[in-house]
C-alpha cells in the first residue's frame, strides 16, 4: 500500500510493479506465458476464403491445457483475427497490443476467432502477471 497526500486529502493506493518481458522474451513467448496460445501467420488469401474483407490472422496451433485461452474455449485450428478493437494481422500486431496499457491493467479481454469460418467472439479471463507489491507508510 502506498498514501498519497495531496493538500489535505490521503488516498491509499494498491502498487503493483510487473513483472516485464525481457529482451530474449519474444512476442510468442509472452503469449504462450500469459495466454497459453502457440500462433502462426496465415497469409491473407487463407482466411479471405471465409471471410473476403479479413486481410489475414493468425492460426492457433496449440492452446495449453489449463490457460486462459483453453477455460475461455479456444480450439487448436481457430484463426485469431483480433484482440479487444484491435485486429491481428501478424505476430507484430499482437506484440503492439500486448503491450498496451490496457492489456496490462485489466483482467479479461475480449479475442476475435474465426472457427470453421463463422466470427466467433470469446471473452478470455488473465491470470495475473507475476509481480512484486511494495508497502510504504509514513
Amino acid at each position: 500500500l502506498v498514501v498519497v497526500r495531496r493538500g489535505q486529502t490521503e488516498q491509499t493506493l494498491d502498487l503493483m510493479i510487473e513483472e516485464l518481458p525481457t529482451a530474449s522474451e519474444g512476442i510468442a513467448d509472452l503469449v504462450w506465458r500469459r495466454l497459453g496460445l502457440r500462433l502462426s501467420a496465415m497469409e491473407s488469401h487463407q482466411v479471405q476464403r471465409f471471410q473476403p474483407q479479413l486481410e489475414g490472422g493468425l492460426y492457433i496451433g496449440q492452446v495449453q491445457p489449463g490457460s486462459p485461452a483453453a477455460a475461455a474455449g479456444v480450439r487448436t485450428g481457430d484463426v485469431l483475427i483480433g484482440v479487444q478493437k484491435w485486429t491481428t494481422v501478424k505476430y507484430d500486431d499482437l506484440g503492439w497490443i500486448l503491450a498496451q496499457p490496457e492489456f496490462t491493467l485489466t483482467d479479461s479481454l475480449t479475442i476475435h476467432l474465426l472457427r470453421n469460418g463463422d466470427r466467433q467472439e470469446l471473452a478470455l479471463r488473465l491470470t495475473p502477471p507475476k509481480s512484486t507489491s511494495l508497502s510504504s507508510r509514513r
